[in-house]
């Protein structure tokens, strides 16, 4: 799997940005009891749809804040399918979220990840049974994928909470 990773994606300005208006206690977290559509102790997370073009364009008021990673990336917003911040909170011991996929294989589709602090909850993608490969949860990078390979989140065990955002654009 071709996973690109970029650090110091953006501008300390813009990264340190997009950091306080998503740890502020007035952003607007909703909570997910059931992770990839399973529910059990533990698979859960906080989530926040800027952009979701599936869902009769929902958009959130927030949206201007993300724009800096859309712009940098020299997308387009009319190709974005979904922007998407997650929030998982520390656990004792790391928790592994089920794998899941993004899209179909085959799709217009690519994926980003930008780390908006930095954990030591990383980011797994599944290639087969054997092969992993982990993305370390630093602040200020972006990871760009096919969504349509395997992947899955971590809890973080260092800090209180890890945030991603997550972007699906046409190629």
């Amino acid at each position: 799997m071709n996973i690109e990773i970029f650090d110091d994606f953006l501008t300390e300005y813009q990264c340190q940005s997009i950091d306080n208006t998503l740890s502020h206690s007035s952003f607007p977290w909703y909570f997910n009891k059931d992770l990839n559509g399973v529910e059990f102790v533990g698979n859960f997370y906080f989530f926040h749809l800027f952009l979701e073009r599936r869902m009769n364009n929902k958009e959130s008021q927030y949206l201007p804040v993300v724009l800096p990673i859309i712009d940098k990336l020299g997308v387009p917003l009319s190709k974005v399918r979904r922007i998407k911040a997650n929030l998982s909170t520390r656990t004792q011991r790391r928790y592994n979220h089920q794998v899941h996929y993004d899209y179909q294989p085959n799709s217009p589709w690519i994926s980003v990840c930008y780390y908006v602090n930095s954990t030591n909850g990383p980011t797994v993608f599944d290639n087969n049974r054997w092969i992993k490969r982990k993305v370390k949860s630093k602040r200020n990078r972006l990871a760009r994928f096919d969504g349509s390979q395997g992947h899955h989140s971590t809890t973080p065990t260092d800090a209180n909470y890890r945030i991603t955002i997550n972007i699906d654009y046409e190629r």
